[in-house]
């Protein structure tokens, strides 16, 4: 199914948003390696908030790979929109490469580019970190779980 305009737009603003602070965080001209999992874990609470079906995955990067700290590191994390075929947005795919087909935001990423490996749940995995008391209160997240725009749009 195509995505909508309008949820296009809604989904590429929260990502900007996001991505925003990945930048932030990593350096201005530092791939954002490490910061898929908070990044896809500020998305999701931002999405939820807005009323857009996602879900996050954990798995492998199997796209354009040079950038790596670690040799063999590919573990990733992205968000995935099952009502619109499963296309795939991703905020931090830059951490492992500069090829010029892999931009800051990815959306729709290639689908052959990922390999799923685990699906998280945003709700269970603050449900563990309480329970592990390593939770960070929202305002010491690595990157912010709330943004300003993004509110279920009045009908």
């Amino acid at each position: 199914m195509a995505i909508p305009v309008e949820d296009r737009q809604r989904i590429l603003a929260i990502a900007r948003e996001v991505r925003k602070h990945v930048r932030k965080k990593s350096g201005t001209y530092c791939p954002p390696t490490g910061l898929c999992g908070e990044a896809s874990l500020a998305l999701s609470v931002r999405l939820t908030r807005a009323g857009i079906p996602h879900v996050i995955w954990g798995g492998e990067w199997r796209g354009p790979a040079e950038i790596l700290e670690k040799e063999g590191d590919l573990s990733h994390a992205w968000i995935e929109f099952p009502q619109y075929d499963d296309a795939v947005l991703d905020v931090t795919a830059d951490q492992f490469t500069a090829h010029p087909g892999v931009r800051a935001i990815l959306f729709p990423a290639p689908r052959y580019w990922y390999n799923r490996m685990e699906h998280f749940d945003a709700d269970e995995i603050f449900m563990e970190a309480r329970r592990q008391g390593v939770y960070q209160p929202e305002e010491k997240a690595i990157i912010p779980l709330a943004g300003p725009r993004f509110r279920r749009p009045v009908q």
